[in-house]
Parts: C-alpha cells; structure tokens; sequence
C-alpha cells in the first residue's frame, strides 16, 4: 500500500501549522529520513524549507528527474553549494526565525548557513519537530510496516532452508540480504548480524569467515527496508538438537517476551514494559541487553544432517516440517513450552 498522493501535503501542513508555537517563521530540515517523510524524495542529497503554505526542497542535478517525478511541492536545482540557495530563498520569503534540527546538521552546514542568512535572520534550534509528527502512524503507514516486517520473515524463512553446517556467517547474511531483496526490500535496515558460537553472545557482531559447525547457536539480527519504512527481527539458530540447557534458556527468554507483551498498553511507561520483563528473567540471571531490553525469544531449529537425500516428512509430534528439494529443517516445538505458551506466541506471530 503507497502513500496516498496528499499525504506528504498534509504533514507538511501539519509541521508549518506548529511553527508558531515555536515562534518560527520556517523550518529547515536536513534529515534525509525527514525530509523523505514529508516530500517523499529519497535522494541523498537535499534540504526541505518548509513554511506555512509553501515548502521547496532544494537538492543538486543528479536528481533532477527523480525530484520532479517524486515530490509534489516546489523543486530548485541548484548547481552550486544548497545552503546558498536556500539562504536566499528564505530571505527572498522574509523569513527571519529559521528554525534547524539541531541533532540533523553539521556544524560545517550550520557555519556556512549562518554566514549566509541576512543580518536581521537567525538561526533557531528546534529539536524533534518533525520526529515528533512520526510518532503517530497513519494507516499508509502502518501498512507498509507490516509488508516489511511480513518480507524480512518470508526472507528468513527462505534463508534457513538454506542452513547447512560448513557455510560461514558472511554466506548467510549474503543469502538473507539476497532474498530480502528478491522480496522487493530496498535494502536492509541495517548491516544483517550472523554470528555462531560463542560469538553469538556478541549484541552487534559483524559476520565473518567462520563456518557454521553441528552443536552450534547461530544468532541472526536482520531487518528489511520497504518503501522507507523498516523491520527489525533477532531469530537463534540451533545446528542439531537443542539440549535441555538451550530448551530451557529459551522457554525462559520466550516468557520474559511474552510478560513484556502482555503489559504493553497505550500511556504505559516503557520501562514498566522493561520491568515486566526483568520479573521474568530472574531464573537466567545472566541475560541482559544493552538498553535493558530482555533479548527477543529466537527459534531453535533442527537441521538434519541427511542434506542429499530427497526431503521427507517427519512425524514426530514435537516437530513442525518445512520441505525443501535438497534437504529438510524441522522447527524444534519445544519440550517445557505449554500449550499456553505456545498459543500466547502465535497470536503475537512470534516465532512461528
């Protein structure tokens, strides 16, 4: 689902409409994520003037064409540095409160703007103006957000088919990347995380040549990008059958997630949701993340050594089948996870 045609027009209106609460004239923004969210431009090179009832963005030659074919509000092209343009079209306008994001410029930007701008002009900070407009998601938006996290998962599960000890890391976050974008993913949110082994404890490890080996965990953190819009999913792999301590820790992990969920409701503190959580993990005791979120609940799959022989269909209760021309994988149901549980995690669409 695109956006509709007026949607960047009415966030547009929206932000100018607010300028004078801030007692602003104009706000420019630089952000190329924000200045994306209110014209629709995805080059990477352009600044948005936003005022009430006329906004241009200001970007370079290259993307003449792509401008004139993507935004719907005034377009300049300009041949020399943007900040001299938009100086003098925020002059020529009789701007003289401009307001900036101040966490979105450099200072070699914000230095040369100044320097530019008439002596009567100044420069005002106003922090989050257009985040703060994101916060609330329309229903364009919302679908597009469940088209990326719904690819990233059909990209994974046809990566995991895939699995089989010997590749290496880099092997399965190039064959994740190539199917998020066979899927139509611009690209990926961020750099695809596979780590094995002890290096699977690592929150942000990079891929490398090490090869995926039997007995071990493999941590995948993917994320997929769609028409601006992105995905984030963590998954655990298990190369063999999971013992009693993988099982536990992961029915431990699946219940602080669940607790987690479960307390989420609008006006909620996030760190109530955090705490709920916490009360969950005390039988693990060593689990932790970097901002105090428990770690998502990742899939522990089976992969069966009999890769060359033609896939077949288990029918051991325990396990769920996916077929493949080379090879079988079955998703492990784990042993201690009630029906409850399980339950509690489909209607969430958690690790199916």
């Amino acid at each position: 689902m695109p956006h509709p045609p007026d949607e960047f027009l009415v966030r547009r209106q929206k932000l100018t409409e607010r300028l004078a609460t801030h007692k602003a004239d104009a706000l420019l923004i630089s952000a190329a994520p924000n200045v994306r969210y209110l014209s629709g431009f995805t080059g990477d090179n352009a600044i948005l003037l936003a005022l009430p009832g006329k906004t241009i963005l200001f970007t370079d030659p290259r993307y003449s064409i792509q401008a004139a074919q993507q935004v719907s509000c005034r377009v300049k092209i300009c041949r020399g540095q943007l900040v001299d343009a938009v100086a003098a079209a925020a002059a020529k306008l009789g701007a003289v409160r401009i307001g900036y994001e101040p966490a979105r410029i450099t200072c070699a930007a914000f230095n040369a703007l100044q320097a530019r701008l008439p002596t009567k002009a100044s420069l005002k900070p106003l922090a989050a103006a257009v985040e703060e407009l994101r916060m609330i998601k329309s229903p364009a938006e919302l679908a597009l957000i469940r088209r990326s996290v719904d690819l990233n998962s059909r990209a994974f599960a046809l990566a995991v088919s895939r699995v089989r000890p010997g590749i290496t890391e880099r092997d399965l976050a190039a064959e994740i990347e190539y199917r998020m974008r066979r899927l139509g993913a611009e690209k990926p949110s961020f750099e695809t995380i596979v780590a094995a082994g002890r290096r699977s404890a690592l929150p942000h490890a990079q891929p490398t040549a090490a090869r995926l080996l039997p007995g071990q965990l493999v941590v995948v953190d993917m994320g997929s990008f769609v028409d601006g819009y992105a995905s984030d999913m963590t998954r655990m792999l298990f190369l063999g059958t999971p013992g009693a301590r993988v099982r536990s820790v992961y029915a431990a992990v699946l219940e602080a997630q669940l607790a987690a969920i479960d307390s989420v409701r609008a006006g909620v503190a996030a760190s109530r949701v955090d705490a709920a959580a916490r009360l969950h993990r005390q039988p693990l005791g060593y689990l932790r993340h970097q901002r105090g979120v428990i770690a998502l609940p990742h899939r522990c799959v089976q992969i069966d050594q009999l890769h060359q022989r033609k896939a077949r269909k288990l029918f051991n209760p325990k396990f769920k089948v996916i077929k493949s021309k080379a090879q079988f994988l079955a998703l492990h149901k784990l042993d201690n996870l009630s029906a409850q549980q399980i339950n509690r995690r489909n209607q969430h669409g958690i690790g199916s």
